[in-house]
C-alpha cells in the first residue's frame, strides 16, 4: 500500500517530520511521476515497439490506472500518447475517500500518510481525492485503453473499490470489466494462480490473453 520506508533506509531519504522535502517524498504526484517515467523509458527502448500495457497490484493497481488517465505532463514528455495500450488493476485503490463499506484502519492510515493528509477535514478528503484515479474518468473516452480490474468477495481493499471504478469508466464508453472473484480474501498477485469463477480460467492466463489481444 501508500506509506514511506522507515527513516535511513534509503540513500538520500529526507527524514519524517513535516518540512517540504519530507511531505514531498513519495507523496502524489511522486509515485505516479515514476511510473510515467518508466512507461516513457520503455517506450523509448526499441524491443518494446512503443507497446506497453500496466498490469499492478494493490498500490501498483492504483497506479497503473492512475498512468492510463492522467495526460497532466507532470513529467517531461508525458502526454496522452504514453498511454498503455490495455491496463489491468489487482485490488487497487482507485477512490481514495471512499469509506462504505468500511476499509481496514491499516488501509485508512496508508492512505493519510501517503496524502499527508487527515480525511476528517474538507482539505483533506479533497486531496485524496485528487490523488485518486478515479479522479481522472472524466477525461476518459470510449479510445481510453480498455481495462480489467479484478478483487476478491473478502479482499482488505475492498472489491467496491474496483466495482465503482468500472461503472465509472463504463458511463464514459471504456471497454472494461470487473470480476470480484468469490470466496477468496486473497489480495493483489496473491491470486495471480487462481481460478477465476466468473470465467472458469486461471486469472494469469486470462490476462495475459486480455493483453495479446491488444497488442
Amino acid at each position: 500500500m501508500f506509506s514511506s520506508a522507515p527513516d535511513g533506509l534509503l540513500l538520500g531519504q529526507h527524514q519524517h517530520d513535516n518540512t517540504f522535502a519530507e511531505i514531498a517524498s513519495g507523496r502524489p504526484p511522486q509515485q505516479s511521476n515514476d511510473v510515467k517515467q518508466q512507461i516513457l523509458a520503455a517506450r523509448a527502448d526499441s524491443h518494446c515497439n512503443q507497446t506497453i500495457f500496466l498490469v499492478g497490484g494493490s498500490a501498483g493497481g492504483t497506479h497503473a490506472l492512475w498512468a492510463a488517465l492522467d495526460p497532466n505532463a507532470t513529467v517531461p514528455g508525458w502526454s496522452s500518447a504514453a498511454f498503455p495500450k490495455a491496463v489491468v488493476g489487482l485490488s487497487g485503490v482507485y477512490d481514495l475517500t471512499l469509506r462504505e463499506p468500511p476499509p481496514l484502519q491499516r488501509i485508512i492510515d496508508d492512505i493519510d500518510n501517503y496524502t499527508n493528509t487527515i480525511e476528517n477535514n474538507f482539505i483533506g478528503w479533497e486531496l485524496q481525492y485528487s490523488a485518486s484515479p478515479i479522479s481522472y474518468v472524466y477525461m476518459a473516452t470510449n479510445q481510453t485503453a480498455p481495462a480489467r480490474l479484478y478483487a476478491t468477495e473478502s479482499d482488505p481493499v475492498p472489491h467496491q473499490q474496483a466495482e465503482n471504478m468500472m461503472s465509472a469508466l463504463q458511463d464514459k464508453g471504456v471497454d472494461v470489466i470487473e470480476y470480484t472473484i468469490n470466496n477468496s480474501s486473497l489480495h493483489a498477485f496473491d491470486y495471480w494462480h487462481t481460478i477465476n469463477n466468473h470465467t472458469g480460467m486461471c486469472v494469469s492466463r486470462e490476462i495475459i490473453a486480455f493483453l495479446n489481444a491488444h497488442r
